[in-house]
């Protein structure tokens, strides 16, 4: 999950290096890690803030999760302000259209109002924010893979990596949504698809996939974070299997499931972060941490 803000500020500020003449490693290339990072943070944050929404509304963890749909809409615009250099003006044009109602919305809800009020406008207005941040990565995500030295292995390995982020927040709502309505077998069947999808994924990265052109990292890092993502998924399972079993969640399997989510996102950004190499931003974690050596 990105932090508030922090991306949006540490990649704005490596964005305007490149028109300063400021060396940032390779700069040009700086500036294609950064942007696709920023793209892929839009998209998580989308559905963070629903995901925040749907707990709310369900009465988990309502202090928290206020506190997170503040920092989701804090990031979302933080970031969206450091990609508008001039680039991609179509595609940004497009996600701030889509972005202002929902932004409304949930100012209000911020400010104290009932979020069921919103709940339809923010459930219509999802698929369009989400199409037009995709249309955005998708953008970036070319750009990136025209740059020197970068493989299509290296362009399928950070969508998989982007996408687990996505799928950290989807269980999160998809689990609350499944507590409101015990009956609806399509949300059993998406929480198990996002959970095997998730698994999958991570073997994937993990042993890698040759045959589908994506090879194991060779970086220290990187595998330190995959091996401590995969303790923390292999922990998390029982409580997973039980809401699939069950067909919805209580309270309690929501609430640690929020805590299960938070640290898996955590781990999924920061893994994005090292297979760009752009500044990486440690989970406030001692394993993680320890991972990122110390600078003067």
């Amino acid at each position: 999950m990105p932090k508030p803000g922090t991306h949006a500020l540490m990649s704005a500020a490596i964005l305007m290096t490149a028109g300063t003449g400021i060396a940032f490693a390779d700069t040009a290339s700086g500036v294609a890690q950064s942007r696709l990072d920023l793209a892929g943070d839009l998209n998580v944050l989308v559905h963070e803030a629903s995901a925040s929404v749907c707990m709310i509304n369900a009465g988990v963890a309502v202090e928290e999760e206020i506190a997170t749909l503040a920092d989701a809409r804090t990031s979302f615009n933080l970031t969206l302000a450091a990609l508008n250099t001039g680039e991609a003006e179509a595609e940004l044009a497009q996600i701030e259209a889509a972005w202002r109602p929902l932004d409304g919305a949930m100012s209000m809800i911020l400010a104290g109002d009932d979020p069921a009020a919103y709940t339809k406008m923010l459930s219509d207005g999802h698929a369009s924010l989400e199409f037009a941040t995709l249309q955005l990565l998708d953008k970036t995500a070319n750009d990136y893979q025209h740059e020197d030295g970068v493989t299509m292995s290296d362009v399928l390995t950070v969508d998989i990596a982007e996408r687990q982020e996505v799928f950290v927040q989807q269980l999160k709502q998809q689990a609350c949504l499944m507590a409101a309505d015990t009956v609806s077998t399509d949300l059993i069947e998406d929480f198990a698809t996002t959970t095997m999808v998730f698994e999958k994924s991570l073997a994937a990265l993990t042993d890698g996939v040759p045959e589908m052109g994506i090879v194991k990292s060779d970086s220290f890092e990187v595998n330190q974070v995959l091996a401590i993502a995969a303790y923390d998924w292999q922990r998390a399972a029982p409580l997973l299997d039980n809401i699939a079993l069950n067909g919805a969640a209580s309270v309690d399997e929501l609430a640690q499931l929020r805590r299960v989510t938070t640290v898996l996102g955590d781990r999924m950004d920061l893994l994005v972060d090292y297979y760009l190499a752009v500044p990486a931003e440690v989970a406030d974690d001692a394993q993680v941490a320890a991972l990122t050596p110390a600078t003067e």
